[in-house]
């Protein structure tokens, strides 16, 4: 048996400094885990790189590439657990905003598709407008000011949170109309309160 306290290294030699950006993102990726068992994390942010594609398949691309590894898994044990437990797939269903509208973030905004992903994902997870505004204000100090698409975004991710605390489960909104789908179990206060409005 080999022992263990000698300390291993590793050099990579590029051939030129000027490599393609998925190369200088990987190499990024190994410069920062370097930790001990910092492998995990280094697989992981390869995985988002390059997506993931299939399980079971040869793909290796798909919705992983397009939500990230994190998102992914989650929506996936949501899913699973929907299947195995009803009740669970009735409260994990979050609400739909949709104004048929440009919400999203360009590449000219924030050009590094990694750096997106993980935009995308933070609006996901938030819970509170207080912390989206901190991520707009976040946003705004790293790329500047706002364009019409990211600030459509965050509405849309407001409205969303706001839909979510009163329980609507739909808007739906175009030119010719807006259709509101409420919850089932929406209290009847706040349903007249929103039909006064």
């Amino acid at each position: 048996m080999e022992e263990a306290n000698k300390q291993g290294y590793c050099y990579f030699l590029i051939p030129t400094p000027d490599l393609p950006k998925s190369s200088k993102e990987r190499l990024d990726s190994i410069i920062r885990l370097s930790e001990l068992g910092s492998g995990f994390f280094i697989a992981q942010e390869d995985l988002e790189l390059r997506g993931g594609g299939e399980i079971l398949g040869e793909k290796q691309s798909g919705h992983v590439d397009a939500i990230g590894i994190s998102l992914y898994l989650s929506m996936l044990k949501d899913s699973i657990e929907g299947i195995k437990n009803p009740a669970h797939a009735y409260k994990s269903i979050s609400p739909e905003v949709n104004f048929f509208d440009d919400a999203f973030i360009p590449d000219m905004y924030l050009p590094s598709p990694t750096e997106r992903l993980k935009v995308y994902r933070r609006i996901n997870e938030i819970k509170s407008v207080k912390d989206l505004f901190s991520l707009k204000l976040e946003l705004i100090d790293r790329c500047g000011k706002y364009i019409n698409e990211v600030d459509a975004l965050f509405s849309n991710a407001e409205l969303l949170l706001l839909s979510k605390a009163v329980g609507i489960n739909k808007i739906l909104s175009n030119k010719d109309r807006t259709t509101i789908q409420f919850d089932p179990k929406l209290d009847d206060h706040v349903l007249n309160k929103i039909l006064d409005i």
